[in-house]
C-alpha cells in the first residue's frame, strides 16, 4: 500500500476513515498486478471438471485484466445443453469466457435513530464489495470436422469444450492466457551444489539464449541453505538495480546497493560465419530434406542452409528454385550441407545441436495408397458414387484407380468418368460409379496412384463420396 489511514486516541471516526482503510489496501493490490504483474486478459488458478454428459464446473480461481483481480471464491456451473450439434456425425467447439464484474452484498445492521434515546431500527445496508467472475459461451460452427472459435484479443478464454450430439467429447485449457509465474517466465536456470559455492567469483553456466536489445531482464537467486551474494555500493551497475522479494509478490529495489556479477555474452570474429555438417545421404537419391533443430534468428541476423548435390558445382539455397526445378530434381544419392550464419560481431543467429537435432532425407515411392476411415451414410444404398479431383496429373506418366471398400471387399467401379478442368490442364475429376450386389450402410474409399517419375507426382485436391 502506498497509502495508510492515521487514527489518533479519542479522535471520532468518520465512516468515510474506515471506507478509505479498505479502498487503499484494494489500490495497493492494483498497484502491484498493474505495475510488476500487467496481464491484460488472462485467468489462473482455474481448472475445469465434467460433472455430467452435458455440465462441466469452473472451478475457484482468478482473472486479472489489467490492474484489476477478479475471483470466484464457488465452482461456476455451466450446461452446454443449448451448444450440442443437431446433426448426428457432426461436433462443435464453445470457448470459455471469463469476465469480471462488480458485485455489492448488502447485510442486516442496526441504526441509531435518536441519539437521546439511542434507539435503533434494522436496516439493509451495502456491507461487501466484489469483484466476481461470470462464464459466457462462446460457440463455433458445426461441422464433421470442426475448428475452435477465434476468440478476441480483449477476451479472457479459459478452455475450449467440444461437443457432440450426446454431449462433451473432450474438455481442452487454454494456457496461452494462463498467469504464468516467475518461475516459468525466467529464460534459464541452473543449479550449484552447496560443496561448489566458494568465496570470490562463482560461475553459473546456463544454457546459451538470446536476448534483445532494448528489453529488461531479470536474474535471481533461490536457496535453501545460509547463503549470501557480495554486494557493492555507489551504484557500481548504472544499468540495473538489485530488488528484494519476500513474499513471492511484492518486490523491492535498492538506490544504494547492487550485487556484484559479471555477465558473459557471445562476441564473434566476423559478420559472416559458414559451418559446414556431414553430407547427408540416401540411396537412389532423394527428393525432399527436413532439418529439425532449435534457435533463434534475431532482428538485423539471417541464417541460410545451402545444399551441394554430388553432380553440382555450386552451392545453393535449400529452398532455392529455378523455374521449377528444385536443387534436389536429380534425384542426388549424396548432399553437402551448410549453414550461413550472418548478422554483426555481438548479435548472430544460432541453432542448438541436442540431442533432438537431426537431418532427414526422403523420396516418395512410385506407388501409393490413400484409405479413408469408414463413413455412416445415414441410410442403405446399392448405387454409391466416388468423386475424386486430382490436381498435377500427367497421363504420360500417373495412374489413378479410385476403389470402394465395403465390409472387407474391395470393389472396383461400375462405371468410371473422367473429367478435364475447364482451367488447368493438370487438373481433372474421377466420377466412380459402384452398383452393389447387397445394400449397404457405410463404405470407406481407397485410392490407388502410380507414378513413372518419383519427382513428378500427382495429389488429391478433394474426394467424397455419396449413397444414391
Amino acid at each position: 500500500m502506498t497509502k495508510v489511514v492515521h487514527f489518533s486516541e479519542a479522535e471520532v471516526a468518520e465512516s468515510s476513515d474506515w471506507e478509505n482503510a479498505s479502498l487503499y489496501a484494494r489500490e495497493g493490490d492494483e498497484a502491484i498486478v498493474g505495475g510488476a504483474i500487467g496481464y491484460p486478459h488472462h485467468w489462473a488458478g482455474h481448472s475445469i471438471s465434467q460433472t455430467s454428459a452435458i455440465e462441466i464446473a469452473i472451478n475457484p480461481g482468478a482473472l486479472f485484466t489489467g490492474g484489476i483481480v477478479y475471483r470466484n471464491e464457488e465452482p461456476i456451473s455451466v450446461n452446454l445443453q443449448l451448444y450440442l450439434p443437431l446433426v448426428t456425425g457432426d461436433r462443435r467447439y464453445v470457448a470459455l469466457l471469463l469476465r469480471g464484474e462488480e458485485k455489492t452484498e448488502q447485510e442486516s445492521r442496526l441504526f441509531e435513530v435518536d441519539a437521546d434515546t439511542e434507539e435503533t431500527v434494522e436496516r439493509m445496508t451495502p456491507k461487501t464489495g466484489l469483484r466476481q467472475i461470470v462464464c459466457v459461451v462462446q460457440q463455433g460452427l458445426t461441422s464433421p470436422t470442426p475448428v475452435k472459435p477465434v476468440v478476441a484479443a480483449d477476451q479472457c478464454c479459459l478452455g475450449f469444450v467440444e461437443l457432440s450430439t450426446t454431449g462433451i467429447v473432450a474438455i481442452e485449457m487454454d494456457n496461452a492466457r494462463r498467469v504464468k509465474t516467475l518461475y516459468e517466465l525466467v529464460i534459464a536456470n541452473t543449479t550449484i551444489a552447496a560443496a561448489l559455492l566458494t568465496t570470490g567469483w562463482n560461475k553459473f553456466s546456463i544454457r546459451p539464449s538470446p536476448l534483445e536489445s532494448g528489453k529488461r531482464y531479470a536474474w535471481f537467486t533461490v536457496t535453501t541453505g545460509n547463503h549470501a551474494l557480495e554486494t557493492v555500493s555507489g551504484n557500481k551497475f548504472a544499468q540495473g538495480s538489485q530488488f528484494h522479494v519476500t513474499d513471492g509478490a511484492w518486490a523491492q529495489g535498492s538506490t544504494t546497493v547492487d550485487f556484484a556479477m559479471r555477465l558473459n555474452a557471445a562476441s564473434f570474429a566476423s559478420t559472416r560465419t559458414v559451418v559446414e555438417f556431414q553430407p547427408l545421404i540416401l540411396e537412389n537419391g532423394m527428393t525432399d530434406i527436413r532439418l529439425l533443430h532449435a534457435g533463434w534468428t534475431l532482428g538485423g541476423t539471417a541464417m541460410t542452409w545451402e545444399i551441394r548435390p554430388s553432380d553440382a558445382d555450386e552451392w545453393r539455397p535449400l529452398n532455392d528454385t529455378i523455374g521449377e526445378r528444385t536443387p534436389l530434381a536429380g534425384l542426388p544419392p549424396l548432399v553437402r550441407l551448410r549453414a550461413v550464419f550472418t548478422g554483426t560481431t555481438d548479435l548472430q543467429p544460432a541453432i542448438i545441436l541436442d540431442a533432438y537435432a537431426r537431418g532427414m532425407t526422403f523420396r516418395p515411392r512410385g506407388d501409393m495408397q490413400a484409405v479413408s476411415i469408414e463413413h455412416q451414410f445415414g441410410l442403405s444404398s446399392q448405387t454409391i458414387q466416388v468423386e475424386a479431383v486430382i490436381d498435377q496429373y500427367d497421363p504420360q506418366k500417373h495412374t489413378v484407380s479410385p476403389k470402394l471398400i465395403v465390409g472387407g471387399t474391395v470393389l472396383t467401379p461400375t462405371t468410371c468418368v473422367i473429367t478435364p478442368d475447364l482451367v488447368s490442364d493438370k487438373k481433372k475429376t474421377w466420377l466412380a460409379t459402384y452398383l452393389l450386389g447387397a445394400p449397404a450402410t457405410s463404405a470407406r474409399v481407397r485410392l490407388d496412384m502410380t507414378t513413372t517419375e518419383v519427382t513428378d507426382i500427382p495429389f488429391i485436391q478433394n474426394i467424397a463420396y455419396y449413397a444414391l
